[in-house]
C-alpha cells in the first residue's frame, strides 16, 4: 500500500522524530478520497438523473402505423397513420397527425378525402387526469428528490466528517494517555532505582524494594493497556485513509498534533467561535439540518403520491377533438405522399372536425378506495415523523448549545487540576530526594497526578468532540 502523504510530507518508515498530522490535513484527505465521499456525490447525481427521466415524460413523441389487407389480388384496405404528440404540463396534449386510406373495402369511419388528410387537435383528461396524473406527479416528486439528494449528500458528508473527527481525537487521546503512562513508568523506574540504592546503603528497609517494585508493575500494566489503546485508535484512523480507490497505510511515526494553540482551551479560536455561535444561533436553525430536510421531503413526496391516489376515485373521461383538412388542392392526388402539404385554406373548425369521448368507472371503487386509504395512512405516518423530528431536533440542538460552555469549562478546570497535581508531585519528589518524605507519599502524589492528567485528557477530548458535534448540528461544511 502507498504511504500516507499529507501536505507534501512523506511519512517515513525510518527512525525519525514524529511527523505531526493536523486535524485539517487528515480531514481533507478523508473528505477527498474516502469511498463514502464518492457515494455522496453519486446520490446527488442519481437524483438529477431521476429528474431528467421524469422530464422525459413530456418529450414530444413521433409515431407511425401502417397496415393493409389483400385478398385474392384485391386490396381491401391500406391505412397509414403518423402522429406527433406534444405533451403539456396540464391535462391537455396537442396531437398533430397525417392519415391516408386506400382500398375497395375501407370501413366508412376510415374513409378520407382523396390523397389523405391532416389533422390537428387536443386530447384532454376530464376525470382522473384533470388535477394531476402519473407523469405530472413524477415530475413534481423528481424536483423534491433533487432537493433530497442534495440533503442526503450533505448529511453523508457531515457524518463522514464527524466520524473522521472522532477517530482523530480518539487517536490524540490514546497517544496522549500513552505519553502519561510512559512518564509514570519512568518515574516508577527512577523511584525503584533510588530505593535499591538506599537499601544497599542501609538507609532504607529491604521491604521498600517490594513496594517500589509493585508500583512499577502497576505502571507497566497501565502502559501496556495504553499501548493497546493506541493500536486500536490508529487502526480506526488508518481505515479512513484512501487514495485513488485504494487504502493508504498510516506510517508508525505519525502523531496527531491536537489543537493549534497551547493556551487555555476557551481561548482557542475555534472553541471561542463555537461558544459565541452557541449564544447567537437560534434553536430553530436546527430545522435547516439536512436530516430534517430529508424527513420533510419524504412527507412532501407522499403528499404528491396521496394526491395522485385520490384521482382514482374519479371516473376516467378522455375527450379528443381534431380539426381536419385535406391536402393542398394544387397537388394531384396521385402525387400525394405522407408529408404532402396541407390545405390551410380548407381548415375550417366549424365544418371539418372529429370528436370522441370515452368514459369508464369501476362500480365499487374498492381498489381505488384501498389505495387512497393506504396512501393517507402513510401520509399521516410521515407527518407525525416530521413533527417528532422537528421538535426533537430543536430540543436536542438547544441542549447541545447550552452544554457547550460547561463542557469547555470542565476541560479547563481539569487541566488546571492536572497542573496543580504536577506541582505537588514535583515538590514531594524534591522532599523525597532530600530525605524529608517517604515512598508512600511520593507514590500517592504520582497516582494523583496520573489520575488528574488522564482526567484532563478525557475532558479535553469531550470538549473537542462537543465542538465538532455542535458544528455537525449547525451543518457546517
Amino acid at each position: 500500500m502507498a504511504c500516507f502523504w499529507l501536505c507534501g510530507l512523506t511519512l517515513s518508515m525510518s527512525a525519525q522524530p514524529p511527523t505531526w498530522v493536523t486535524e485539517q490535513v487528515f480531514l481533507d484527505a478523508v473528505l477527498t478520497h474516502h469511498p463514502i465521499a464518492r457515494q455522496a456525490e453519486l446520490i446527488e447525481e442519481g437524483a438529477r438523473a431521476k429528474q431528467q427521466s421524469a422530464r422525459g415524460a413530456f418529450d414530444p413523441v413521433l409515431s407511425g402505423q401502417e397496415k393493409g389487407k389483400v385478398w385474392d389480388g384485391t386490396r381491401y384496405y391500406a391505412l397509414t397513420e403518423a402522429n406527433l404528440v406534444l405533451p403539456t404540463a396540464s391535462p391537455i396534449d396537442v396531437v398533430i397527425g397525417r392519415d391516408d386510406a386506400e382500398g375497395t373495402r375501407v370501413d366508412a369511419s376510415r374513409v378520407l378525402p382523396e390523397g389523405g388528410q391532416w389533422r390537428a387537435g387536443i386530447r384532454v383528461d376530464l376525470g382522473q387526469g384533470l388535477l394531476t396524473d402519473a407523469r405530472r406527479t413524477a415530475l413534481r416528486q423528481a424536483e423534491v428528490i433533487v432537493e433530497l439528494g442534495a440533503a442526503a449528500r450533505q448529511l453523508m458528508e457531515l457524518d463522514l466528517r464527524l466520524d473522521a473527527q472522532r477517530a482523530y481525537w480518539s487517536w490524540w487521546k490514546a497517544e496522549t494517555e500513552l505519553d502519561v503512562s510512559l512518564e509514570a513508568a519512568a518515574l516508577a523506574r527512577t523511584q525503584l532505582a533510588q530505593v535499591n540504592r538506599a537499601v544497599g546503603e542501609g538507609a532504607r528497609a529491604a521491604i521498600d524494594t517490594v513496594e517500589a517494585g509493585l508500583i512499577l508493575s502497576r505502571r507497566l500494566s497501565d502502559l501496556e493497556w495504553a499501548k493497546s489503546n493506541v493500536i486500536s485508535a490508529r487502526a480506526k484512523v488508518e481505515a479512513m485513509l484512501w487514495e485513488n480507490g485504494r487504502p493508504v497505510a498510516l506510517d508508525p511515526i505519525a502523531r496527531p498534533s491536537g489543537r493549534a494553540s497551547d493556551g487555555p482551551l476557551a481561548m482557542d479560536p475555534r472553541v471561542e467561535g463555537a461558544i459565541q455561535q452557541a449564544v447567537l444561533i437560534p434553536d430553530a436553525a436546527a430545522q435547516r439540518h439536512p436530516a430534517v430536510v430529508e424527513v420533510e421531503g419524504q412527507w412532501v413526496l407522499q403528499r404528491y403520491a396521496t394526491r395522485l391516489a385520490r384521482q382514482g376515485l374519479r371516473p376516467t373521461i378522455e375527450g379528443r377533438m381534431d380539426w381536419l383538412t385535406g391536402l393542398d388542392p394544387e397537388l394531384p392526388a396521385s402525387d400525394a405522399g405522407l408529408f404532402s402539404r396541407p390545405d390551410w385554406a380548407g381548415l375550417d373548425p366549424s365544418q371539418r372536425q372529429a370528436t370522441s369521448i370515452k368514459v369508464s368507472m369501476p362500480l365499487f371503487l374498492r381498489k381505488a378506495r384501498g389505495e387512497v386509504a393506504q396512501a393517507e395512512a402513510e401520509l399521516e405516518k410521515r407527518r407525525q415523523k416530521r413533527l417528532d423530528m422537528a421538535r426533537k431536533w430543536e430540543v436536542q440542538f438547544a441542549a447541545v448549545k447550552a452544554a457547550l460552555p460547561a463542557v469547555v469549562a470542565s476541560a479547563e478546570a481539569a487541566d488546571l487540576a492536572a497542573d496543580q497535581s504536577r506541582q505537588l508531585l514535583d515538590a514531594e519528589r524534591a522532599k523525597w530526594e532530600m530525605g524529608e518524605s517517604d515512598l508512600f507519599r511520593v507514590n500517592a502524589r504520582e497516582v494523583s497526578w496520573v489520575k488528574a492528567r488522564k482526567a484532563a485528557i478525557s475532558r479535553e477530548y469531550d470538549a473537542q468532540i462537543a465542538i465538532r458535534e455542535f458544528e455537525w448540528w449547525r451543518a457546517d461544511s
